[in-house]
């Protein structure tokens, strides 16, 4: 949900932080001192990522939803234009003792590989099914999938097949779901919320 509408915290912080580091670099340029510009730039930091995980416990609250990260202590190349290392861990950490309060902390580790390539609804990854690095017709924010033709955010998605990952494992994995992979999961979970849809819906007037 948080994704879908779009953080509060979001562009507005790049376009600040970005006019702040404008400004470190002119300070630097004319040899001045840059740690007054440096302090504005990390309360910026610290203070969105503290009113992100309110975001994140306040939604999973709403919903009695567990929250779950992905394991990227030994993934490569999380460094991006969005969030460092460095901040993830730090919004991991504010996210954590804020959930464990409320009991919404789910003790798993996710999996990272292949979350941004995987479709949520049948499975299925490979690196077309998620746009950017030049690929042919999908830009970064865009996921389409390349066997059953699911469409959707880029970061949405990963965050579902995040979801699917933790819940396999707070489910029992392959023991006591029934279901023989992941893949087999994912198919499960999307038609049993096809399912569900279909059983709200209001039969139609005679």
């Amino acid at each position: 949900a948080v994704l879908e509408k779009g953080s509060s915290v979001g562009e507005g912080l790049r376009a600040q932080l970005k006019e702040i580091d404008q400004e470190i670099a002119s300070t630097q340029e004319r040899g001045e001192d840059p740690s007054p510009l440096w302090r504005k730039r990390r309360n910026l930091v610290q203070g969105a990522l503290h009113r992100i995980s309110n975001e994140i416990v306040e939604t999973a609250s709403r919903y009695d939803a567990a929250i779950a990260f992905e394991d990227l202590e030994n993934l490569s190349g999380l460094e991006s234009a969005r969030m460092t290392r460095r901040q993830f861990s730090r919004l991991m950490e504010h996210v954590q003792y804020k959930a464990e309060e409320k009991a919404l902390w789910a003790e798993v580790e996710v999996p990272p590989q292949g979350t941004s390539t995987t479709c949520p609804e049948c499975g299925h990854s490979e690196q077309q099914n998620r746009g950017g690095r030049g690929h042919p017709t999908l830009d970064r924010d865009d996921f389409q999938c390349q066997r059953c033709g699911h469409e959707g955010h880029s970061d949405l998605n990963a965050a579902r097949v995040i979801g699917i990952r933790a819940l396999w494992q707070i489910n029992g994995g392959k023991a006591k779901t029934g279901c023989e992979t992941l893949t087999e999961y994912a198919k499960h979970l999307s038609q049993n919320r096809t399912n569900q849809t279909g059983a709200q819906r209001p039969s139609s007037a005679a």
